[in-house]
């Protein structure tokens, strides 16, 4: 009602200043504005203050002293009729700032005074005297008291908001969860990550920020922890799988913590998206102009494969890749670069366990695990019969050639690339062709 009055407020004043103007008032017209904005400045204090909750804390603090004042004027003067006075005085503790409770404080005390004076006749006067004395302590007691619970809760409040800014501005994702799960607190970090605003989640299990089956195993994941007291990720990081909002999935690592608060136990989780770092992982791993693994995570790969067992190496040389670039230009020895993984990965079937990269300018690399130099060669030939036509179209003086070499568990990596690099050469004498 008060605020549909505010913004009338214009229009009202408006209104007065044009009646006083054709009233013939002796206002000069350069005053009237000045009056226009005064009368409107009144209005708004006043509207602000009768619909502020300061002014309705005070008025009903008000109607109790009055009320218990009367009451005072009423009963005779014996009777301890001041003790009423704490209860407008305990009230005063809801009402905003510390001075209404000295203001309260001081009335009471000055109608306990003035209700000696004007209540009924008693017979024993030090009596009365002796209650009212007391009541004015009692009064001033709990004065004390209640300002310093104020003083504590607007501490406690402080700090409360000072921690929710902390939380609200944190870069991670912080989310607090119950014992069922249902999510309590969500800052602003976990709305950007998750795309949900806090109201829409808050209260609802945290399974829907989980991919299935996560998602409807996560339940008996925290019945679990509170039976056992063992849980998976509870106290240290972990990376897992989480959903957005629009359903799509994205690695974060998540680190959650246990506390118990008033009997209650709480779940406090901290994540951060590892989707950028994944993406900068990936390409500092992965040959852009092929896709296929380059030479750091070729070094990778062939010593987990030596460490395991037998190994075979393929080295793969696209020939005349200079020649290409000088006569064609870069871009179509991109594409003969491009043409040879292709038909590289198409020549490895399925069945076989293998790992292609490419380590070099014009070089490139097959690990064979666990297999043998005799069907490592039947998989050169086949990579040999399927490049050869493919770089043709580009250049009809390009090809490749393929060195082959095998290597038992344990041997240096640096060995094995040795003896691959030295059938390379050999393949290379013979123009183009396999050798082992």
């Amino acid at each position: 009602m008060f605020e549909s009055l505010l913004e009338q407020l214009p229009v009202v004043s408006d209104f007065l200043t044009a009646k006083s103007s054709s009233a013939g008032s002796a206002w000069s017209p350069a005053g009237r504005p000045r009056a226009a904005r005064r009368k409107r400045k009144f209005f708004t204090e006043t509207l602000t203050l009768i619909s502020g909750s300061r002014f309705w804390a005070f008025a009903v603090l008000t109607l109790m002293v009055a009320a218990v004042f009367i009451a005072d004027l009423m009963l005779p003067l014996g009777l301890a009729a001041g003790v009423p006075y704490i209860v407008p005085l305990l009230a005063s503790v809801y009402a905003p700032g510390h001075r209404s409770t000295i203001i309260v404080a001081c009335i009471c005390t000055l109608l306990i005074i003035i209700g000696y004076y004007c209540s009924a006749p008693a017979v024993t006067y030090w009596m009365a005297l002796v209650n009212r004395s007391l009541a004015v302590g009692a009064i001033w007691a709990c004065a004390f008291l209640s300002i310093e619970r104020k003083r504590l809760g607007e501490a406690l409040r402080e700090s409360n908001d000072r921690l929710q800014a902390i939380i609200d501005t944190a870069a991670e994702a912080i989310i607090v969860i119950d014992e069922q799960g249902r999510i309590e607190s969500f800052n602003r970090g976990a709305e950007k990550l998750f795309g949900y605003a806090g109201k829409q989640v808050t209260g609802k299990s945290v399974s829907i920020l989980m991919p299935p089956p996560h998602a409807s195993l996560h339940n008996d994941y925290i019945a679990r922890h509170l039976a056992t007291g063992k849980g998976r990720i509870i106290g240290r990081g972990r990376e897992v799988i989480a959903k957005k909002s629009d359903g799509t999935h994205f690695p974060v690592r998540i680190a959650v913590n246990e506390v118990e608060v008033g009997g209650r136990r709480l779940f406090t989780g901290f994540l951060h998206d590892l989707s950028e770092l994944h993406k900068i992982e990936k390409e500092s791993l992965e040959d852009t102009i092929t896709g296929l693994p380059n030479r750091r995570a070729f070094d990778k790969l062939l010593a987990a494969s030596l460490s395991r067992g037998i190994t075979s190496l393929l080295f793969i040389d696209v020939d005349k890749l200079k020649t290409i670039n000088d006569e064609l230009g870069h871009l179509r020895g991109d594409e003969a670069l491009a043409r040879t993984a292709k038909q590289v990965r198409a020549s490895l079937r399925s069945t076989e366990a293998r790992e292609c990269a490419r380590i070099g300018g014009d070089e490139f690399a097959v690990i064979l695990p666990n297999t043998g130099e005799q069907v490592a060669m039947r998989v050169a030939e086949r990579i040999f019969d399927a490049t050869q036509p493919a770089l043709a179209e580009i250049h009809p003086q390009s090809g490749v050639s393929i060195g082959v070499a095998t290597a038992a568990k344990g041997t240096a990596p640096a060995e094995l690339l040795r003896l691959a690099d030295e059938a390379l050469y050999r393949a290379k004498e013979r123009r183009g062709r396999v050798s082992g």
